[in-house]
């Protein structure tokens, strides 16, 4: 009988131990992260990131000078570490960074 109780929690505990240690791994990073866009004047912005894989690009949207309404400017393609700039004949009302794997 002691000897079943002991497979019992040997086998709960190693169920424990194994779901711990899968349930802690660190998915894997399809899309870069530490990502941050900027804005460096009333025309301009860039993105940058930190790692991962795939591709970033910064987005703006802005006001046109002498226009109205608002339009979207996009910056090239990035790889993580590279940086990806715009800018625009016009004011940045917002910015922000586009990724994809």
């Amino acid at each position: 009988m002691k000897t079943k109780k002991l497979a019992g929690f040997i086998s709960a505990t190693t169920l424990a131990v194994t779901a711990a240690l899968l349930g802690s791994a660190a998915p894997a990073q399809a899309i870069p992260f530490g990502c941050s866009s900027t804005q460096t004047s009333i025309g301009s912005a860039y993105s940058s990131c930190t790692g991962g894989t795939g591709y970033h690009q910064v987005v703006v949207t802005y006001r046109p000078t002498g226009g109205t309404g608002f339009l979207n400017a996009y910056g090239p393609t990035a790889s993580p570490f590279g940086t990806s700039s715009v800018t625009v004949s016009g004011t940045i009302i917002s910015h922000s960074v586009s990724k994809w794997d």
